[in-house]
């Protein structure tokens, strides 16, 4: 009975611009040509190399196959499947995409807030401010498309009867899909010396301006458990979630569901992650059909952050996985997370809390690995001193635009355009 086994100088994957070797081992006779065919890619994505060809035992066990660097970005990963005559011994090989285009700043957005938290709606027409510097207000901008520029529409505050303290009132923010619903977070609502926290619910009418709706308070009215420093909604804006930090009861992600009947949120799950998994989370995104959350974990002030990526279970959530930045590490603690709605690209962020730079990671996911690939590209701010006002210190993403590019803002209202898939 003869047997092959085949396998590649590249197992986890390689990059446009490598070359990748294909070795054949088997028992048959030294002199026999075994035919072998390529397929999931194109003559053209090779520089050298054929998609057919023969491996001949003894002589020519490998092949060498030069994956050519093309000029085209978005194209999104490909995979190689080399096949022998036998259809069930085959070897495949994912080609990563780095022909693709740096992050690129195209705008700034100046509020009167000075350092604000940003939220944009995944349709890339609606971006928020919120306060980090003591102003109790959030500013909310309308994209132009006819200027290609982001103009002020109105400022947000508390409603009468709600009192809050300074550094308090947007601190986390989301949009529905369509920007219609805005959820505001105020980690330390009512006042600064209780810290309870709570999140308002904004409702866009047919005048384009955001009319207070709804206000959740912290479900347990545990003093400075900063409920709201991290709040995300669902592209239909039924579904949220807020996370804790500092919390002296733990550190929690609770879920709720809007009842559109009764008008009321109903807490459905409270994961408490710390007891769980041992994690702090600050800033959370999810996915619009809410099956998929990120949460940025902060290991303190000196590093050791990463991105928490949950899956839905039920109305809970189920640790998934992790993306951990490779390259550019510095000590400083990681904050922000956004996730793209359909799941594929992921940013992480820290700010220069211990006096270093401030840098935004960006992650692929790779289906074929089950496993998030970074990006080469880092969006890097020096800063030479103490400061929460840094680019990475709360980001969000919209979703692609017609051109395939996604624009990412920063806490300083920076806005880059980068490639939507590698």
């Amino acid at each position: 009975m003869c047997s092959s086994d085949l396998s590649s100088s590249h197992p986890t994957g390689i990059d446009e611009g490598g070359t990748l070797r294909i070795s054949l081992s088997t028992n048959v006779p030294t002199g026999t040509s075994i035919p072998y065919t390529i397929s999931g890619i194109d003559q053209s994505d090779l520089s050298s190399g054929s998609l057919t060809g023969n491996f001949v035992v003894g002589t020519t066990d490998y092949i060498d196959l030069g994956i050519a660097l093309d000029v085209t970005s978005g194209e999104g990963y490909e995979t190689l499947r080399l096949t022998l005559p036998d259809q069930n011994q085959f070897i495949e090989v994912t080609i990563n995409d780095t022909s693709t285009t740096a992050p690129s700043l195209t705008d700034t957005i100046t509020t009167s807030n000075g350092t604000s938290l940003p939220a944009i709606s995944a349709d890339g027409q609606w971006i928020v401010m919120g306060e980090s510097d003591g102003i109790v207000d959030a500013q909310i901008f309308k994209y132009n498309s006819v200027n290609d520029s982001w103009e002020y529409s109105q400022s947000v505050s508390p409603p009468a009867g709600y009192t809050t303290s300074a550094h308090s009132f947007g601190v986390s923010s989301s949009f529905s899909s369509d920007g219609s619903i805005l959820a505001l977070g105020a980690p330390y609502y009512p006042n600064f010396s209780s810290q309870t926290g709570a999140v308002f619910i904004y409702e866009r009418d047919i005048n384009d301006t955001y009319i207070f709706r709804d206000f959740i308070p912290e479900p347990n009215i545990t003093t400075k458990n900063n409920f709201g420093f991290g709040c995300t909604l669902s592209g239909d804006g039924n579904t949220l979630v807020v996370s804790e930090y500092l919390a002296n009861a733990g550190n929690k992600l609770t879920t709720f569901e809007y009842d559109s009947i009764n008008s009321v949120w109903n807490v459905v799950d409270v994961l408490d992650n710390w007891t769980t998994y041992g994690f702090k989370h600050m800033y959370i995104d999810m996915s619009s059909d809410s099956q998929l959350l990120v949460a940025s974990h902060s290991a303190g002030a000196f590093g050791g952050g990463k991105g928490v990526i949950y899956e839905r279970s039920g109305q809970g959530w189920t640790k998934r996985d992790e993306a951990i930045p490779t390259t550019d590490l510095l000590n400083n603690m990681h904050r922000g997370s956004a996730l793209s709605n359909d799941k594929s690209l992921l940013a992480l962020s820290c700010n220069s809390y211990n006096k270093g730079n401030s840098n935004i990671w960006l992650f692929d996911w790779n289906p074929t690995t089950s496993s998030w690939v970074q990006r080469s590209d880092v969006i890097k701010q020096t800063i030479s001193s103490l400061s929460f006002g840094a680019n990475g210190d709360s980001i969000a993403m919209s979703e692609p635009d017609s051109n395939g590019m996604v624009s990412l803002i920063t806490t300083n209202g920076n806005v880059y355009k980068i490639p939507a898939s590698l």
